[in-house]
């Protein structure tokens, strides 16, 4: 079971709200959802609000054990 904390979940529905927009689960260097549509962090990589799975963020977990 994924789980997601409640401040990034927040950030991330709002986003969509604003956009009217679908919320996505992505799997490619972690798990997290984010928005279809939305502010990019200002280097471009990637969106500015997204919701890691706990335990699936690859800059706070160890994903290779």
């Amino acid at each position: 079971m994924l789980r997601f904390t409640g401040s990034e979940l927040h950030a991330v529905l709002t986003e969509a709200g604003i956009h009217g927009c679908r919320v996505i689960l992505v799997k490619d260097h972690g798990v997290y959802l984010m928005s279809e549509l939305g502010e990019n962090k200002p280097d471009s990589r990637g969106r500015k609000y997204v919701a890691y799975a706990t335990g699936c963020n690859p800059d706070v977990d160890d994903l290779d054990s």
